[in-house]
C-alpha cells in the first residue's frame, strides 16, 4: 500500500458500532472483531462504506487532534490502516477500480469458507497492561452497561412442514407479523446500535414481504442470518440473498435418508427439495450452515449429515435439547432422546469433534497452585 494518497473504505463484510466510548468492528467473513478507544476510535469513525481519499480523512482527523501535527496524524493513520487491511476489515487502493477489485466476496472456492475461527487478541490494554480478547473487554464493559447485540425476529408462525419436535403447536401456526411492525422493530434496533438480526419463523420465507424485510435489514446495516427449511428457495430469492450479502442461511437437515428426514418433517418430498436447494445456494456462493437437531429418529444416523456437510465445505451443528411447546404441552418431547442416548451422543462428539475435544481438554486442565 502506498504511503502517499490512496482511497479507503470499509469492506462490505465489516460492520462498525459504537459501544459507549469505544468503536467496535466486526467482519462477518473472517469472524474477527476488535475494539478501539481514543485515537483508534477516532480513526475508525472516519472510515465508511463510501470510498474516501486519505488526504480528506487526514484533514478531518486533524480537526479533532488540533495539537498534533498533520505529519504525525498521517503516520499513525497509515499504520492503523495497514493493520486493519491485513485482517480484511478495510480496503485501500490507488484508484476506485483497484478499490472495488480488492473487495473479498464469499465463495466456496475459498480454502476454508466461513470456518475461520482463530481467536483475535485486541490491541487495547487494561490497567495491568495485559492484552485481552475483544470478548473479554466486552464482558467487562457490559457489566455496568448492559445492551443488546442481536435480535431474532419470528416473522411468522406459519410453516410448510410439521416437524415432530417443533415448539410451536400445529394449531397455533396461524399468525404473521405485519410488515410495518417488522420495519418499526428493525428501525428501533438500528437506533439501539444492534449488530445482528436473525430472521426466523415458523418458516420465514412464507412471509409475503420477505424481500422487503431483507432489504430493510441491509439498509440498516445489520449482519443478517435466515433460519429456514430451504424448501421454498427460488431463483429470485437466491438473487436477493446474493444482493444483500447475508452472513449465512441456516438450513435444517435431519438425515441423509430421505424417508427418515421426511418422517421428522412429516412432509413427503421435503428432503429432496431441501437438498436440491442447498445445492443451488452453494452453486451461487450463498453462505449456508446446516442444523441437525438430534432426535430419537436420527440419533444413530445424524453423523452422516455432518460428514455430508463437511464434504460441501459447510459448517454443521447439532443439538439434542428440545423445548416444550408454547401452549405448555409436552407432546413433542416424546421425540427427545433418553439420558442413555445423550451419553452416547456426547461421547461421539468428544471423539469426533476436534474443536470440542480441544475445548474439553483446556477446561479440564488443572489450575496451577500458588506457592505460599
Amino acid at each position: 500500500m502506498s504511503q502517499n494518497n490512496y482511497f479507503i473504505k470499509l469492506s462490505s463484510n465489516s460492520f462498525v458500532r459504537d459501544i459507549g466510548k469505544h468503536k467496535y468492528i466486526y467482519n462477518q467473513l473472517t469472524k474477527h472483531d476488535r475494539m478501539y478507544n481514543e485515537s483508534g476510535g477516532v480513526f475508525l469513525s472516519f472510515i465508511t462504506r463510501e470510498s474516501k481519499e486519505k488526504g480528506v480523512i487526514i484533514s478531518e482527523i486533524s480537526e479533532v487532534f488540533k495539537n498534533v501535527s498533520r505529519e504525525t496524524v498521517e503516520t499513525d493513520f497509515d499504520e492503523f490502516v495497514k493493520d486493519l487491511e491485513e485482517d480484511k476489515f478495510i480496503i485501500t487502493g490507488e484508484n476506485l477500480k483497484e478499490l472495488n477489485d480488492k473487495e473479498v466476496v464469499f465463495s466456496y472456492d475459498m480454502k476454508n469458507p466461513k470456518t475461520i475461527t482463530r481467536s483475535y487478541k485486541d490491541l487495547m490494554k487494561d490497567n495491568d497492561d495485559s492484552i485481552k480478547s475483544t470478548q473479554e473487554i466486552l464482558y467487562k464493559y457490559l457489566e455496568n452497561d448492559t445492551r443488546l447485540f442481536s435480535i431474532q425476529l419470528e416473522l411468522t408462525s406459519k410453516c410448510n412442514e410439521r416437524c415432530v419436535h417443533c415448539y410451536i403447536p400445529h394449531a397455533l401456526k396461524l399468525d404473521t407479523l405485519p410488515l410495518d411492525t417488522i420495519l418499526k422493530v428493525l428501525d428501533e434496533a438500528k437506533e439501539m446500535g444492534l449488530l445482528h438480526v436473525i430472521l426466523s419463523g415458523g418458516e420465514p420465507l412464507l412471509h409475503p414481504n420477505i424481500k422487503e424485510i431483507i432489504e430493510h435489514c441491509r439498509k440498516n446495516d445489520f449482519v443478517i442470518n435466515i433460519l429456514t427449511n430451504a424448501t421454498l428457495i427460488t431463483d429470485d430469492l437466491i438473487k436477493i440473498f446474493k444482493k444483500n450479502n447475508l452472513d449465512f442461511v441456516q438450513v435444517s437437515v435431519y438425515s441423509m435418508g430421505e424417508e427418515e428426514h421426511d418422517s421428522i418433517t412429516q412432509v413427503k418430498g421435503s428432503f429432496k427439495k431441501t437438498v436440491e436447494n442447498i445445492g443451488k445456494m452453494i452453486e451461487n456462493d450463498i453462505p449456508i450452515q446446516i442444523s441437525c437437531p438430534i432426535l430419537k429418529q436420527n440419533y444413530k444416523s445424524y453423523k452422516n449429515v455432518l460428514k455430508w456437510a463437511e464434504n460441501l465445505k459447510v459448517n454443521a451443528n447439532t443439538d439434542f435439547i428440545i423445548a416444550a411447546q408454547t401452549d405448555l404441552s409436552k407432546d413433542n418431547l416424546r421425540n427427545r432422546i433418553s439420558s442413555e442416548e445423550v451419553e452416547i451422543v456426547i461421547q461421539d462428539i468428544i471423539e469426533n469433534d476436534e474443536f470440542y475435544k480441544e475445548k474439553i481438554s483446556l477446561d479440564l486442565k488443572p489450575e496451577k497452585k500458588r506457592i505460599g
